[in-house]
């Protein structure tokens, strides 16, 4: 009797905590908070959703009423808040004119690494095109002399400043052209695919939210987004255009913004997320400087996106030992005849 009092306190612990993570995760389903303390649990929501998820197997040893209920509205809302992003179904194949490309996208996060540590970590995952944000004048420097990046990438458009304004694209296909601005921080080149084909690649960083923490604690107590979101609008309104332009568009970056957010529902909405479409787990790419040591990322800010008639195929990520963002890079697949031509 006394070896079942533990087990049945730690059932109801589990029931009690798979109560409380369900019915947070339905309000933040149905109300969307994006500002204030309900936004701060908006953008953990999957890591909760993973716990409570774990918990189910200890809830399960009371087995009543309540806890089933509690474990299937659970397991509903996590199925519809996540089911899509965290499991995909095996990609399509793509139409045969077709045009696959390797795409990646970096923040480089300034004042982490020597330039040539940066270098070595791009020849080492080579892509037909890489854009990287947070792009400093070593790092920039240290791109143009190592004879590798250089011979696999010859177009380049590198933008480097001292603070996290600095972006860049490598193409081992021709740029015929490039802009570069600030506020929003956004970098648009045309890639030449041959045969009249081009594909447009947005590389954008917009700024992060303002997040208010507790005192000395670093716990986020509150969230302000409003800066952020005009600046994901502003890009969103610059891949419509082109999109308008009868250009395939692949957005590669660090939109600060976390895949549990409604803003992020809104600048995909039409558009195709790759790790949505294809990815397997939570996707995350950005950790905490101090939580480096984890080698893994604790939140997904940094996305591949693109225009309805790109075929995403494959996604995965790499997160290097110092720095606070992965490397992310996917596989699409690019129409292979030019607009005019439909």
């Amino acid at each position: 009797m006394t070896s079942t009092r533990p087990r049945r306190l730690v059932a109801a612990l589990a029931v009690a905590a798979i109560v409380v993570v369900a019915i947070v995760e339905w309000v933040l389903f149905l109300l969307r908070p994006e500002g204030g303390p309900f936004a701060v649990l908006q953008i953990i929501a999957p890591h909760l959703a993973l716990a409570s998820l774990v918990a189910v197997p200890f809830a399960l040893v009371v087995r009543t009423r309540g806890s089933a209920l509690a474990i299937g509205a659970l397991i509903l809302v996590v199925g519809l808040r996540f089911g899509g992003e965290w499991i995909s179904l095996p990609a399509p194949p793509p139409p045969a004119d077709s045009i696959p490309l390797a795409v990646a996208t970096w923040n480089l996060e300034i004042e982490s690494r020597p330039g040539a540590d940066t270098a070595a970590m791009l020849r080492e995952r080579p892509a037909d095109i890489i854009a990287v944000q947070e792009l400093q004048p070593d790092a920039a420097a240290a791109i143009e002399a190592d004879r590798v990046l250089t011979a696999r990438y010859p177009y380049r458009a590198l933008v480097p400043r001292d603070d996290v304004g600095g972006m860049g694209i490598l193409s081992r296909l021709p740029i015929l052209e490039s802009t570069f601005q600030l506020d929003p921080i956004l970098q648009q080149a045309t890639i030449d695919l041959g045969g009249g084909r081009h594909l447009a690649v947005v590389n954008a960083h917009p700024f992060h939210a303002e997040i208010e923490s507790l005192g000395r604690t670093r716990l986020p107590v509150g969230f302000d987004p409003a800066r952020r979101n005009d600046d994901l609008a502003a890009v969103r309104g610059r891949i419509d255009g082109l999109i308008g332009q009868g250009l395939p568009v692949a957005m590669l970056g660090d939109l600060n913004t976390a895949a549990s957010e409604p803003a992020f529902d809104r600048f995909t909405a039409g558009l195709r997320d790759v790790h949505r479409e294809v990815g397997f787990g939570p996707g995350w790419t950005w950790r905490p400087i101090r939580f480096e040591f984890l080698g893994i990322g604790l939140i997904a800010i940094d996305h591949i996106v693109v225009s309805p008639d790109v075929v995403p195929l494959s996604i995965a990520g790499e997160c290097p030992s110092v720095g606070d963002h992965c490397l992310i890079e996917a596989t699409v697949a690019v129409p292979g005849r030019p607009a005019a031509d439909d």
